[in-house]
């Protein structure tokens, strides 16, 4: 399936706002309440996917605009 390049460059972003949503819900609730753990547990690691996806993503745009660069021919 593919998506349109606006809505690709934007899902980390969104799974940074899940996360950090599933996080505050866990503090809100409380954690005499049982699925407040899940909350937590959830929110941490979608934070994190998206901060790893963020990284990779802007590290691979840095190599090939790297290589770009070194391949135009200087006269």
């Amino acid at each position: 399936m593919w998506l349109p390049e606006s809505v690709y460059e934007r899902v980390p972003h969104y799974w940074m706002v899940i996360g950090v949503l599933f996080v505050a819900g866990a503090f809100y609730f409380g954690f005499s309440y049982r699925p407040s753990y899940t909350y937590l547990g959830l929110g941490l690691l979608c934070v994190v996917w998206s901060g790893c996806v963020i990284v990779l993503r802007t590290r691979r745009k840095q190599r090939a605009i790297d290589q770009l660069q070194s391949e135009e021919p200087t006269d």
